[in-house]
């Protein structure tokens, strides 16, 4: 049950070729940009930025985790987080993704192991 749980947060993979736009470059000119993550549970770090005058402009792919591009007003130029360039592509699974995984090895060694003790 704990792994069929865990699956349903994980998130699909992209389809080949895609190339994320939501990066810092999304800011305008004269604009600060930084990131902030986010995530099923809830995206408090975004939520403060946005308290302090920042301005979500956009979100990454990703069902259960994901990062937010926000801007605001400034000198221009970045104060960290995602890089300009188009970001790989693959699952942000996170925590959940890794846990599905290990349950997963976990039962199929174990499975295995089975297998191997059975006389034939």
């Amino acid at each position: 049950m704990l792994l069929a749980l865990s699956l349903a947060f994980a998130d699909i993979a992209p389809e080949p070729g895609f190339v994320e736009t939501c990066t810092e470059s999304v800011c305008g000119p004269g604009e600060e940009a930084t990131t902030c993550s986010g995530s099923f549970q809830g995206r408090p770090e975004c939520e403060a930025r946005e308290k302090e005058g920042w301005t979500k402009k956009c979100q990454t792919r990703g069902a259960s985790v994901w990062s937010e591009v926000l801007c605001r007003p400034g000198k221009g130029g970045s104060t960290g987080g995602l890089p300009a360039a188009p970001a790989k592509s693959g699952c942000g699974g996170g925590a959940a993704g890794g846990l599905a995984l290990f349950a997963s090895l976990a039962f199929w060694t174990r499975r295995r192991g089975q297998r191997a003790a059975r006389p034939e």
